[in-house]
């Protein structure tokens, strides 16, 4: 009878252990689910207080590079501005956003600690609205393009097309590869140009009242221009760019003057003795004025 008490003692003293060591780890449990519940509120509080607060806002925004696009319109379709986010706009972000746009060829984006983010755009190069179809552009590398679905672009960058056939308009479009966008700012028309020995030429009508013609090989001589005003004599000329010699004629000191009259000539033929690629003065002017663009005119002995 002693021995079942002493039993019974043990056991209940065992129970008695067990039940304490569950409600110390039960305890401990609750304590840690009550720190981390802690944790966590207190954590969630800084993150809305660094959020709601101007420390994680954008602090400068600039754009480069771009001419079709106003800097506003940059920045809208990369949706930014000074109340966004500068840890939630993450850079490959901001640039796929970019890169949705047809007319942006590529962009890259630069953050700095500050708060600072940095837009480079690449866009393309606009060739120039069809007149037959105000809502269609010519873009290099793409082809005709829907305007309609655009944003509103700067019409004052873009010349206008007319005139062209389907062919010709391939044409233009790899003819305008190795030109630069600065130059498109300084045309106001493209206009067909047909000669007795070039059925495919351009004239280009300038904002500044000049006209330039040239066979679709000789549009890349378009990034000379600006250095040919700078000696160029006169108003409204007419001007010829020759793509064998890489020289800029003056044929014309009024193109308002029986324009279609003229036809500038082609350069002689290799073969032909005197100045090898150089296009020949035009009946009505003896002495043309001329600019070597590439390298220097050959002279005659050679």
């Amino acid at each position: 009878m002693a021995k079942k008490k002493i039993e019974l003692q043990q056991e209940n003293e065992l129970e008695k252990r067990y039940l304490s060591q569950l409600n110390r780890k039960k305890k401990i449990r609750t304590r840690r689910r009550i720190l981390r519940l802690v944790g966590l509120i207190i954590l969630a509080l800084l993150i809305f207080a660094y959020f709601s607060s101007d420390i994680s806002k954008v602090k400068t925004l600039s754009v480069n590079d771009n001419m079709i696009y106003s800097d506003e319109q940059i920045l809208d379709k990369a949706k930014l501005n000074y109340q966004s986010s500068y840890v939630l706009n993450p850079g490959f972000l901001i640039e796929m956003r970019l890169k949705d746009d047809p007319l942006i060829k590529d962009a890259s984006v630069k953050k700095t600690w500050g708060g600072g983010i940095t837009i480079q755009v690449d866009e393309r190069l606009i060739i120039g609205y069809l007149k037959d179809d105000a809502n269609t552009l010519l873009v290099q590398g793409v082809g005709r393009l829907d305007a309609s679905e655009l944003s509103q672009l700067n019409a004052a960058m873009i010349p206008r097309i007319g005139g062209f056939s389907e062919e010709q308009l391939t044409m233009l479009d790899e003819a305008f590869a190795n030109v630069d966008k600065e130059v498109m700012p300084l045309i106001s028309e493209l206009e067909p140009y047909v000669t007795s020995y070039d059925e495919n030429m351009v004239q280009f009508v300038m904002i500044d009242g000049n006209r330039v013609t040239t066979s679709m090989k000789g549009i890349e001589l378009l990034n000379s221009y600006r250095s040919v005003l700078k000696e160029l004599e006169g108003t409204h000329v007419c001007l010829y760019m020759d793509d064998i010699s890489g020289n800029i004629f003056k044929e014309v000191d009024d193109c308002s003057v029986g324009l279609k009259d003229r036809e500038p000539k082609p350069a002689e033929d290799e073969n032909t003795e005197g100045n090898e690629g150089e296009t020949p003065p035009s009946e009505d002017e003896e002495d043309p004025q001329a600019w070597v663009t590439d390298e220097e005119m050959p002279s005659e002995n050679e």
